[in-house]
């Protein structure tokens, strides 16, 4: 997008967001912005007002008048066309196939190309339009017009209306939403009465500039002061983004697929749902890396993270404990509580135990050596500790700790990141460049030699049903111990990435989540375990996840099911239940067609020359959800007999066509697989070249016909004459004789 500063957002029939700003006109199909300007026929740089009539053209107003774009061509009306150079504020289809277009000069009337004035708005400003199916509502100046065949009625602050500058509006319910200057009004269209907000009742900013209601749930109202979410009865507050422009709100808009999209001072933001919260820097631990989470008896959740301590959040706030309350380092990574409520920490350097607001250090064995990165409690309560030369384990005998040291003998070096309890109370080790182990009892072995593994790097471990699944950076590994057999879920399964770090049971351990360098994946377990299907659902930078990279063992599931994420980007807080699914289908279009390279405008039957045989199509399904997440499937009729595999290639070429009659034909899905049943075709014939049409083929075979009739003739003419000769010849030799 070539500005950013958004005055007016509308989604066409096709499914393209359009917006309008300081800078022109831009239209966004969910991967690429089309964008237009003066130089390629826009009238003016400042588009305040974009809406599209029955006929699919586009109306783009600006502070020097109106543009029509038809197809791919923009249209200017002016004075010689019947309308005046003058700034349009708003559009609003009409009844019967019309266009109400409100400038600062009063409101205009199009329809069948022409423009009329409306004699009794003629001299308002006119700020915003809307209708219903009988009336039209005129937001100007000096208050709030009801417009219609037979209804003009004027209401302003003699009426109840907080200010006449009547700012914006949008329909709800049975309410007429108004944004005023000086505060915001529901005005029921039954009783005719008016509600009025103002800062006392929860407004941030009493001018207001941007209302939308949302599927009869709630209110969305924009100010430049910032967002805010009504459910009618209190204001909830949105933080766009920390600089003050983007909070300062012109335009909001309600698309297809529930997104609300917000048009600010500085671009176009989009809010989906609110199954994602990140604590970042700003507004978290201010640490970036987070590393082990878990909450303990008291329902605090303790956050460990990279060289910035440990943190314990309580009802919304966070406390940060570091060098200065106990803490050898400020880098923590593994934390947990044991059975008997005490809370314990590895730290690089040494174990720790937090009691009375301080940490107090816990005698390790002098075998184990550092960084103590990994903390596990088995079902006896046995405390494992990961080091770089083994584990550890600690068990409390008269409140006093008792550890006993397990080595593993590796000729590389090695750090422990991952250890589970398996079948028989055994206790499986994941190595970060050694493999991976098993103590059984007293007897360590290496168990990546039973499964014949090449992984050298195993990161968090979980164990279910005689299934070791197993973090690594080639996938997930489900290891079935009874079999010995290996299964990988990788990138061909679905996986946002192979290179996994994190893993957690969840919902009763019916569901996998799976942490990686690109978001997390969430594993049907229970249909794995009973089919061997693998369904997989990610989340990523698009659906809100926007810590992106998790960290090794950096996961915890609340008892009501919120999930909570470690990522290198800080603390991701996850409430699956509050995760909006998008149910509609793609509206798929396309885009263009080339031949021999070169862009066309082609009309659906098109006849082409024999040499204009090689065609390319181009096509988007609109999914302004999650653009990267379409496929497509397609197949050229009169060539290819089935549907192509689903892919997410929005281009296909075909060269060298032989002549003939075609119908290319595509389909798409959404960004949660649903295909649409509407398709996108077009039909074409290529022309055979002259040589093989009917009527050249007809008259090179009477040519032929012909010639091989002339050589027949003359071969016969000749024998003729021969024959005439020989029998002259034969005369006179009779009269000499």
């Amino acid at each position: 997008m070539p500005f950013i500063q958004i005055s007016c957002t509308f989604q066409d029939s096709k499914g393209y967001l359009w917006s309008g700003g300081y800078g022109g006109l831009s239209r966004f199909d969910g991967k690429e912005f089309l964008n237009y300007n003066p130089k390629n026929g826009l009238l003016g740089h400042n588009v305040n007002a974009i809406s599209e009539d029955e006929s699919g053209d586009i109306f783009i107003g600006s502070n020097k008048g109106l543009s029509i774009l038809h197809r791919k061509k923009i249209f200017r009306y002016n004075k010689a066309n019947g309308f005046e150079n003058i700034r349009i504020t708003s559009f609003c289809k009409g009844f019967h196939h019309s266009m109400y277009i409100g400038t600062v000069r009063g409101l205009y009337l199009y329809s069948k190309e022409k423009f009329v004035v409306v004699d009794k708005l003629r001299s308002l400003k006119i700020n915003c339009l809307i209708k219903d199916s009988a009336v039209l509502y005129v937001g100007t100046d000096h208050g709030l017009v009801l417009y219609g065949h037979k209804t003009y009625k004027v209401l302003n602050m003699s009426n109840g209306l907080p200010s006449n500058k009547i700012n914006c509006l949008t329909l709800f319910k049975n309410y007429l939403v108004i944004g005023t200057a000086k505060g915001l009004s529901y005005y029921d269209l039954k009783t005719h009465k008016f509600i009025n907000f103002f800062i006392e009742n929860g407004l941030i900013d009493e001018d207001i500039l941007s209302v939308k209601g949302q599927n009869d749930k709630f209110v969305w109202v924009g100010s430049q002061n910032g967002l805010l979410r009504f459910d009618g009865s209190q204001f909830s507050y949105y933080n766009i983004a920390d600089d003050n422009n983007s909070n300062h709100v012109k335009c909001i808009l309600q698309d297809r697929e529930d997104n609300m999209w917000f048009g600010t001072h500085n671009g176009l933001f989009r809010y989906r749902d609110n199954s994602f919260s990140t604590f970042d820097k700003s507004n978290g631990p201010g640490n970036a890396f987070i590393y082990q989470i878990f909450r303990d008896k008291s329902e605090n959740l303790w956050i460990c993270t990279d060289n910035s301590g440990v943190f314990r959040f309580t009802e919304g706030y966070f406390k940060r404990f570091g060098i200065k309350d106990g803490l050898n380092s400020n880098t923590c990574r593994a934390g947990v509580q044991d059975n008997e409520g005490r809370l314990i920490f590895g730290t690089p350097t040494g174990l720790l135990l937090f009691k009375n607001e301080r940490f107090l250090s816990i005698d390790v064995s002098k075998n184990l050596k550092g960084p103590y990165d990994m903390l596990f409690l088995d079902s006896k309560n046995v405390l494992w500790i990961g080091g770089s030369n083994g584990v550890a384990s600690l068990i409390w005998v008269n409140n006093a700790p008792k550890i006993k040291f397990y080595p593993i003998n590796s000729p590389t070096d090695f750090q422990v990141y991952g250890i589970c309890e398996g079948d028989n109370h055994d206790i499986f080790i994941g190595t970060f460049h050694a493999g991976l182990y098993k103590l059984s009892g007293e007897h360590m072995s290496r168990t990546s030699s039973d499964f014949s593994l090449n992984e050298e790097d195993f990161f968090s471990l979980r164990f279910l049903n005689g299934y070791l699944f197993s973090a690594s950076l080639n996938g997930l590994l489900v290891l079935n111990t009874k079999t010995k057999k290996l299964t990988r879920i990788t990138n061909d399964d679905g996986l946002n990435s192979e290179l996994v770090y994190s893993i957690h049971f969840a919902e009763n351990k019916n569901t996998l989540w799976i942490g990686t360098n690109q978001g997390v994946n969430k594993l049907n377990l229970k249909k794995y375990l009973n089919s061997g299907n693998i369904e997989l659902t990610s989340f990523g930078k698009q659906e809100g996840f926007a810590g992106v990279e998790c960290n090794t063992n950096g996961m915890w599931e609340d008892k009501n099911g919120t999930m909570w994420f470690g990522t290198v980007n800080g603390l991701i807080k996850h409430e699956p239940f509050n995760f909006k699914k998008n149910h509609t289908e793609n509206l798929l279009n396309i885009q263009n067609i080339k031949l021999v390279n070169e862009d066309t405008l082609l009309e659906d039957q098109a006849e082409l020359p024999s040499n204009y045989n090689t065609i390319a199509f181009y096509y988007r399904g609109v999914c302004l959800t999650n653009p990267d997440k379409v496929l497509y499937e397609k197949k050229l009729e009169g060539l290819e007999k089935n549907w192509s595999p689903p892919s997410n290639e929005d281009y296909s070429k075909y060269a060298n066509l032989a002549p003939g009659k075609y119908t290319f034909r595509v389909k798409s899905s959404n960004n949660e697989g649903l295909w649409s049943n509407n398709e996108a075709s077009f039909s074409f014939r290529i022309k055979p070249p002259f040589y093989l049409t009917w009527w050249f083929l007809l008259l090179s075979a009477l040519l032929v016909f012909a010639l091989i009739y002339g050589i027949f003739m003359a071969r016969i003419f000749n024998i003729k004459r021969q024959q005439k000769a020989e029998l002259d010849r034969k005369v006179e030799m009779s009269k000499v004789e």
